[in-house]
């Protein structure tokens, strides 16, 4: 039985084949681009295309349409992996580049790839059916160059990313990230209820290490601190958050994202 995110990236899909005027594709949700074949090996210093889009942790049915409806946008679509990031930088031929991901599936491996194309300073934008706040979070640190959801119309999508791939568009924020942030300052920061927005970074920290179930003293160890400072801290995180008790502060951590269930 299909879950509903399977069935929101089916219609997503089927959709954007009607829009596009292609075949619609066997519909393989969450796979892992990586694992199909690699046809990239080309001169990037002769592309004949406005520039390149990197595929990251997106779904293969997704990916694919995605690919399609790129290309007809004169975008070169490519497989993440580090050879074609070797490749890109190595072109040294100005070629704008922008990589898409999507942290649904596995957030921390999906953070740890943004992390890799921030040190090459390739920027990126996230393609989401949904946001938490923890996604979010991590993404500004990364300095993304926004946030796009599957609720928006598809030719809106191919447009922004196009737009953004280009330089003809610095930002964008959907109307969903919107609302977790406070674009007020010019530089986006989360806003509102969120648990980033009410603690420090070291209270964050800790925050994290108690929703994993670690007691203090484990958390004292790991980050290198007393017993008596981590007590200080769980205390004055109970009470920035108004919670009483773990179990909430681990359902808390869950439904942010911090930590998966």
């Amino acid at each position: 039985m299909k879950n509903c995110t399977d069935l929101y990236i089916e219609n997503f899909v089927a959709t954007m084949n009607g829009i596009m005027g292609l075949t619609m594709l066997s519909s393989k949700p969450h796979m892992n681009l990586a694992s199909m074949p690699d046809k990239s090996i080309f001169d990037y210093s002769s592309l004949n295309y406005s520039g390149v889009a990197l595929l990251s942790e997106i779904s293969t049915c997704l990916g694919q349409v995605l690919s399609q409806s790129l290309s007809i946008h004169g975008i070169k679509p490519e497989i993440h992996s580090d050879h074609i990031i070797d490749e890109l930088m190595g072109a040294n031929s100005g070629i704008p580049v922008i990589a898409i991901l999507d942290p649904l599936n596995d957030p921390h491996a999906t953070f740890a790839r943004a992390k890799r194309l921030q040190e090459c300073k390739i920027p990126m934008v996230f393609l989401t059916q949904k946001i938490k706040p923890a996604w979010l979070g991590w993404a500004l640190q990364l300095g993304a160059s926004g946030w796009i959801t599957m609720d928006s119309p598809v030719e809106e999508i191919v447009s922004i990313i196009s737009q953004l791939t280009t330089g003809r568009m610095k930002q964008f924020w959907s109307s969903k990230a919107r609302q977790m942030l406070d674009l007020s300052e010019g530089k986006p920061q989360l806003a509102g209820d969120c648990v980033a927005s009410k603690l420090t970074s070291r209270q964050l920290e800790v925050f994290v290490q108690l929703a994993k179930g670690k007691t203090v003293k484990e958390v004292a160890t790991d980050m290198n601190l007393s017993e008596k400072s981590i007590d200080s801290h769980k205390y004055r995180i109970m009470q920035r958050l108004m919670l009483h008790d773990r179990v909430y502060l681990s359902r808390l951590a869950i439904r942010e994202g911090y930590i998966d269930a």
